[in-house]
């Protein structure tokens, strides 16, 4: 049986399914687990959904979910929904086969990556339209409501499309055994966190910052996706935020059934706050309705034509480019090649493939390929900015590879010429400020360049990015550390960042800080062989600072410490720790004389004394008590003291040297 915890990269699932990529998991996704799989049968990249155990608990549920979810798979594929392939049972687990969206350049493909930064009026409308026309072919169809629209069950493609995802899981939830608790317990993750429980009316399913009221009751019908829906609108008219915020499941309850709607600035707002009605029947009627009011808006605020849905041949256009699109984004660029090649035996016109193809040489070091390819495509469109940027990229990584001065010039030399043509271009503002902090070292320029891209947009982590490389490269650490974090501020998985904050923090021997940083960069890329190294250097380092730092400002206080507490052995021990590391440190040598006094081993006492005085010889304390030692010895070789006077004098001893040791350890920070 398939182990869902136990799935990793480069395991099959059934005979075909080649796992490259897993997302959500434990404590990451409400419902289960998603793969990302080479299909060899089909030779394409699919994503397949498993589940938690919980959720499969019996044949009948199992059943139930297979004829929701083939309402699903039965649709004709539809530009705005994400096209389910199968639902398959691999080795008793059931796994639904869906559609893959690739993840852009900025690693974003669903909704929750760009409600990050601002969403303009326009693709707020756009994607609305678009959402609705999905919820009217779906129900149309025969798929039920959806129960759970949210930020992550909408797909963003790369060409800004939107497609809903997850239809017919809901029915999944039913008759489920899985019971509800603690719904006034806190929980800063409510947002991952679906709950279910039965009732009379049916079951309580759902993400609760997206839930209608009646969801918390058990009903729930296409107004209550309509509610759901405008949440989502709220969120894409604010920035993310939630309409209504809760740290409990209760709360959200509370809140969803009683809270007025807050009153914010936007041409959407009469529309959200009627798919927000408390009462369902004070709502939409259906996702048409809801369309027709977002049309209306398009059409008389932006001033355009709705745009048409796209037909079938629209979308399926070269399909031999998406699929080396998916591995490119994947990594996997030997595959990329193959399909980009079998894209441009179809239409050698597609300037898209030439652009990516040449990244993809450029990635694998094919540098002459990369340059060859890229060259082509310019003759068919000489002023392509993405493809002269592409050029740019593969002679200057040529040049630095081979330490060829030249070729980085002629890189510079296309580059300069691209932005002069276009000084507003993103990509090319970062690419001449990348220049001139690596090689004409012209850090005004690169700062001019950089403060425009903020000014174009604040709202991405590269600019923050580079100006955190710049500063290390000038050795400014603390001006890097800033706005390295920064970056990750907007962006928490950028792991080349983390990498260079554990670097940065290296440096000044912060090694705790360092260790973290180098661990969250194997978070996102666990291959990397440089973080593995750079991580186990810290750990190493952290390791040794510790000790030093016993051994130095902190030793007298953690002797002191042991010596208040009485445990001279211990106290022994940490001596002779701090002895191996330094073995000629008089002030160490006199400790342990001093301890192994209090112990009541003279000779041995006096041995280490005389040791400290040899190499210091007017330490005073070492003389002090080396004559409190001597004393009692000397009394005793002359028989002239009893027994009792013996110990009474030997007791003393101790007595003395404990305080003229106790007050050294108290009044110096150091050694003696």
């Amino acid at each position: 049986m398939v182990n869902v915890k136990r799935i990793k990269i480069g395991d099959h699932i059934g005979d075909s399914n080649e796992v490259l990529n897993i997302v959500g998991g434990a404590g990451k996704t409400g419902m289960g687990v998603v793969y990302i799989c080479y299909h060899s049968r089909w030779d394409f990249i699919v994503a397949l959904k498993s589940f938690q155990n919980r959720f499969l608990s019996s044949p009948e549920i199992i059943r139930s979910f297979k004829r929701e979810a083939l309402a699903w798979i039965s649709l004709e594929k539809h530009p705005y929904i994400v096209n389910a392939i199968s639902v398959d049972t691999f080795d008793e687990r059931l796994f639904i086969t869906m559609e893959y969206i690739p993840k852009d350049e900025l690693g974003r493909n669903t909704l929750t990556h760009y409600l990050r930064y601002p969403i303009s009026l326009k693709m707020a409308l756009k994607w609305g339209i678009e959402l609705c026309h999905a919820m009217e072919y779906a129900f149309s169809h025969g798929v039920s409501h959806h129960r759970d629209i949210k930020p992550d069950n909408i797909m963003i493609t790369k060409e800004k499309t939107l497609k809903i995802t997850d239809f017919g899981l809901a029915k999944l939830w039913d008759h489920t055994n899985f019971k509800l608790k603690n719904r006034n317990s806190p929980n800063k993750n409510l947002n991952n966190i679906k709950i279910f429980q039965s009732s009379k009316a049916g079951s309580i399913a759902g993400t609760p910052p997206w839930m209608a009221p009646e969801q918390f009751e058990g009903k729930s019908s296409v107004k209550s996706d309509i509610y759901s829906f405008g949440v989502v609108l709220y969120q894409m008219q604010n920035q993310g935020k939630y309409p209504f915020i809760s740290s409990t499941i209760e709360g959200y309850e509370i809140e969803h059934k009683y809270t007025p709607l807050p009153n914010f600035n936007s041409k959407l707002f009469s529309i959200i706050k009627k798919c927000l009605r408390k009462k369902p029947k004070k709502r939409f009627s259906n996702f048409e309705e809801v369309r027709m009011e977002l049309e209306g808006i398009y059409k008389n605020v932006i001033g355009e034509s709705v745009p048409k849905i796209p037909d079938y041949l629209e979308l399926h256009l070269n399909s031999q480019f998406w699929k080396g699109y998916s591995f490119q984004s994947l990594k996997m660029y030997d595959r990329a090649i193959d399909e980009y090649q079998k894209a441009l035996e179809i239409d050698d016109f597609d300037i898209a493939v030439y652009i990516n193809l040449g990244q993809v040489y450029t990635y694998k070091k094919k540098f002459d390929e990369a340059i060859g390819i890229i060259n082509k495509g310019l003759t068919f469109s000489p002023k392509n900015i993405s493809l002269l940027i592409s050029l740019s990229d593969a002679y200057r990584y040529k040049g630095i590879i081979l330490k060829d001065q030249a070729l980085i010039d002629k890189s510079w030399r296309i580059l300069e010429r691209v932005y002069k043509a276009n000084s507003e271009d993103l990509d090319t503002l970062s690419r001449v400020a990348s220049y001139h902090i690596n090689h004409s070292k012209d850090y005004n320029k690169a700062t001019q360049c950089l403060e425009k891209y903020m000014s174009i947009n604040p709202n991405i982590s590269h600019p923050y990015h580079l100006f955190g490389l710049m500063y290390k490269r000038r050795g400014m650490v603390d001006e890097a550390i800033k706005w390295f974090s920064r970056a990750i501020k907007i962006n928490p998985n950028l792991d080349s960042v983390y990498d260079n904050l554990g670097l940065l923090f290296f440096k000044k021997e912060m090694y705790d800080d360092a260790t973290l940083m180098f661990q969250k960069a194997l978070s996102i890329d666990s291959k990397n062989q440089d973080y593995h190294f750079n991580l186990s250097v810290a750990v190493n380092k952290r390791k040794i600072k510790r000790n030093d730092e016993i051994l130095a400002g902190e030793f007298p206080s953690t002797l002191l410490e042991l010596f208040e507490r009485g445990d001279l052995e211990k106290a022994l021990t940490f001596i002779n720790r701090a002895i191996t590391k330094n073995p000629h440190d008089s002030d160490l040598i006199l400790n342990k004389g001093a301890i192994l006094a209090l112990l009541g081993k003279n000779k041995d006492a006096l041995m280490y004394l005389n040791l400290a005085l040899k190499n210091k010889p007017d330490f005073q304390l070492a003389i002090k008590i080396r004559e409190l030692i001597n004393q009692p010895f000397e009394k005793l070789n002359k028989k002239t003291l009893k027994i009792g006077n013996q110990n009474r004098t030997e007791t003393e001893t101790k007595r003395r040297v404990k305080e003229l040791f106790q007050k050294a350890l108290t009044d110096r920070a150091g050694g003696w």
